[in-house]
């Protein structure tokens, strides 16, 4: 386990001195995690339905979930993918900047899971 960085951080100025405790979190990716099969996928077209998405990253992998988020009713809307495995999200994010209909997509590794 990881424990958090801890930091101490004083501003000064020459009437005040400020003292500030930063509290430092970071996380490391486990490949066992969920969050590291799911891909962030932005900029696609709002006509682009599930089964399509699906079989488009089939060619990375097997993808196991969808969700689609963003309002609906604009060009564009952005999507969750997960992956069986995380170097199928790794291949997924290849897929950057890969043109569908006029949109570039945007595609990287997810800070989240699907849930």
């Amino acid at each position: 386990t990881h424990k958090p960085v801890l930091s101490w951080l004083t501003l000064c100025s020459p009437l005040h001195s400020f003292h500030f405790h930063i509290h430092i979190r970071y996380h490391i990716m486990d490949p066992a995690v969920g969050a590291s099969r799911t891909i962030y996928v932005g900029n696609i077209p709002a006509s682009i339905d599930e089964p399509t998405l699906r079989q488009l990253f089939a060619n990375c992998g097997v993808v196991t979930a969808v969700k689609f988020a963003g309002q609906e009713g604009y060009r564009t809307r952005f999507v969750f993918v997960e992956f069986q495995d995380p170097s199928q999200a790794a291949t997924a994010c290849h897929l950057n900047g890969l043109q569908i209909a006029d949109c570039a997509i945007r595609v990287q590794m997810s800070r989240s899971t699907i849930g």
